[in-house]
């Protein structure tokens, strides 16, 4: 099953997803969490289940899993706590975040910090009871950590974690997209981003809208491999570009 998102769930966006009848939307705490207090989750959860819709969450850009700092790297972990308590609250189910990165150093070095660090928030998660999915992102640039094979290994190895596949990341980071490769790939369910973007030699610049084609490619493939998965738009023209991306769902199903 694939069901489509919005990138924000304020008034407008709960206006637009009645009149589109979109059932998911990702909330953005990419610069700050700014749902603290207890009545406004509440009334956030409250709407977002009288729409029938799924909550997501993306936390902070600033989070780095595989910081050298160990002041930076314990307050990326207690960032994604919170937004896993807030998330607990809300119904939301994926806790997505850019994971961290390599700052020239070796690559398996890193995928090993990141990995302790995943296993002790999913300690501390499991421990507090929140019923949360760290899905670690994708990420677009070469300098970050996060490729498909490290992600896809860090599911393997961390019992009850997901990953984010950010495929506009993905055409940024290596050049091209196979979809039927990539997806024959994934977990079953996973949590996803789609977009259009501009790359240049060092990965991402920056998103744009989507390539209609592009995504038509995407869904035959997550159709053959049967996938469940949440698709968040998060092109620079999202509002007309869901309607579009809509339309490929409908023709294609």
């Amino acid at each position: 099953m694939i069901t489509l998102a919005t990138p924000g769930f304020s008034s407008d966006f709960v206006k637009f997803i009645q009149e589109h009848k979109f059932k998911a939307a990702e909330i953005e705490f990419v610069r700050s969490i700014y749902l603290k207090k207890e009545e406004k989750i509440s009334e956030v959860r409250k709407i977002s289940a009288k729409l029938g819709v799924t909550l997501s969450i993306h936390a902070p850009y600033f989070i780095n899993l595989a910081a050298v700092d160990l002041s930076v790297l314990e307050r990326s972990k207690q960032i994604i706590i919170e937004c896993c308590k807030v998330g607990d609250k809300l119904g939301a189910k994926y806790i997505c975040f850019h994971p961290g990165f390599y700052l020239k150093r070796d690559p398996e070095e890193v995928y090993e910090i990141v990995k302790k660090s995943l296993i002790e928030i999913k300690k501390e998660i499991d421990y507090l009871g929140l019923n949360v999915v760290l899905a670690p992102e994708l990420m677009g640039k070469k300098s970050q950590f996060g490729s498909l094979e490290e992600l896809l290994k860090l599911v393997k190895e961390i019992k009850g974690i997901s990953l984010t596949v950010d495929f506009a990341h993905y055409l940024a980071r290596y050049g091209f997209v196979d979809y039927d490769e990539v997806v024959s790939k994934l977990p079953k369910k996973f949590h996803a981003h789609f977009s259009g973007i501009e790359y240049g030699d060092k990965g991402e610049i920056r998103h744009l809208p989507i390539d209609v084609k592009a995504f038509g490619k995407l869904v035959e493939a997550l159709n053959k491999y049967e996938k469940d998965v949440t698709i968040v738009c998060e092109s620079s023209d999202f509002l007309n570009d869901l309607i579009l991306m809509k339309g490929v769902l409908e023709k294609l199903s």
